[in-house]
């Protein structure tokens, strides 16, 4: 009887006001890290706050978010309440086992707290062990289930997230892409074509040039030469009484105002 008081009292928790103020200090100022080794964005509801686990951008390795402390509350009835801390290790844990656990037992999804401010190498290779050996554990259910139905809708979405971290192009993993207008006719087209198949339009010139849908583009023309022209070897250099003038002709004579016709031999 005395062991099982004992059990259930060091299972109550511990108040704030029964902290020193060097104990508070201490738990209210600890801080904890959870990383995520996937693009997969998390969102985690809790009593003592929600949660948002965001996901690593392509160039990343992980993503890390930073835990802080919060105060938990015991609702005890007749408006009142027992207040107690909640250390950011211990929230770190909660959110870590809510987060993996979230496609049934043994699931794991590559999230984890470090133990320390950023996740070491050998806590990284861990993660991605654990969630490769996940990943193919359900690549092999769902070419089971695949196999007895080729139907889609036996298909989770975990098992085509799965393929996707494998790098593996399955056919029941298949995802159709959305499709955009043709601004010159309408037609649906895929994203980043070059031309348009139904009328032609060119969607993308750089890369309708770079696969030779359309012809080069002429380059700058080249620019006159300035200052006075070059003599051709051997000729006398151009000088004024050098310059032999272009001969008149009868229609320009005609043109030039005082001029007259050619004159008449006598």
């Amino acid at each position: 009887m005395a062991d099982k008081e004992k059990k259930t009292m060091s299972a109550t928790p511990v108040t704030i006001s029964q902290l020193t103020p060097e104990q508070q200090a201490v738990v209210m100022g600890q801080k904890a890290f959870l990383a995520n080794i996937t693009e997969q964005t998390w969102m985690a509801h809790r009593t003592y706050g929600t949660f948002q686990i965001p996901g690593r951008k392509d160039d990343e390795k992980y993503s890390l978010t930073e835990i802080s402390p919060r105060t938990g509350s015991i609702d005890l009835g007749d408006k009142r309440k027992l207040d107690f801390p909640i250390s950011a290790r211990e929230i770190a844990d909660d959110l870590s086992r809510e987060i993996n656990s979230d496609a049934g037992d043994a699931s794991y999804f590559g999230v984890f707290v470090c133990a320390g401010e950023v996740p070491t190498e050998a806590e990284l290779d861990r993660a991605r062990h654990r969630l490769e050996e996940f990943y193919k554990k359900q690549v092999f259910i769902a070419d089971q289930e695949w196999e007895r139905t080729h139907n889609y809708m036996v298909i989770t979405d975990v098992q085509r997230r799965a393929a996707r971290g494998l790098g593996l192009e399955k056919e029941w993993s298949y995802e159709p892409k959305p499709l955009v207008d043709c601004p010159a006719c309408g037609e649906k087209v895929k994203p980043g074509v070059a031309v348009c198949r139904a009328c032609g339009a060119i969607l993308d010139r750089a890369k309708a040039l770079q696969f030779g849908l359309l012809p080069a583009e002429a380059g700058p023309s080249t620019p006159p030469l300035a200052g006075p022209p070059v003599p051709v070897s051997g000729d006398p250099p151009l000088s004024g009484r050098n310059v032999v003038p272009e001969a008149s002709t009868t229609a320009d004579a005609g043109l030039k105002p005082g001029a007259t016709g050619p004159k008449r031999a006598k």
